[in-house]
């Protein structure tokens, strides 16, 4: 499930799983991603949940909370940005969703014009996914 006001972020983490929803609260998700901005009602369960290190509450119950942003203390930040490049910095482990363990790296991505921390947000979810490309 995605937590936001337009569609930007759901349609880049769809081409990972085809089954993300908006702002749905009615079953367990494994997946569940909260906008940088987002100001509305999050509600719901899942089992790993990507969120803004700035925020601070959030209604969505969680098994795993990730962080992104820009911040050295979100476990996904972007350590470098050079146009629509930037690398993508894993700043502590984490398990995936199928129970693959992820380690601190860093890799190197292109933000299809999205925004840095949309950026982030997407690369944790493809990680969370077990995509191919990392």
């Amino acid at each position: 499930m995605v937590f936001e006001e337009g569609e930007e972020l759901k349609n880049a983490v769809r081409c990972f799983d085809g089954d993300i929803s908006v702002n749905s609260g009615g079953r367990v998700w494994d997946l569940g991603i909260i906008a940088p901005g987002y100001t509305g009602v999050s509600r719901g369960r899942c089992r790993a949940l990507l969120v803004p290190g700035d925020m601070e509450k959030w209604g969505v119950k969680a098994d795993m909370v990730i962080t992104y942003g820009m911040s050295s203390k979100d476990t996904v930040t972007l350590s470098s940005i050079d146009g629509d490049e930037c690398i993508v910095a894993v700043q502590r482990g984490f398990d995936t969703l199928n129970g693959d363990t992820v380690e601190p790296q860093e890799l190197p991505v292109r933000r299809h014009g999205l925004a840095p921390e949309k950026a982030a947000a997407v690369t944790g979810a493809a990680i969370l996914l077990g995509a191919d490309f990392i």
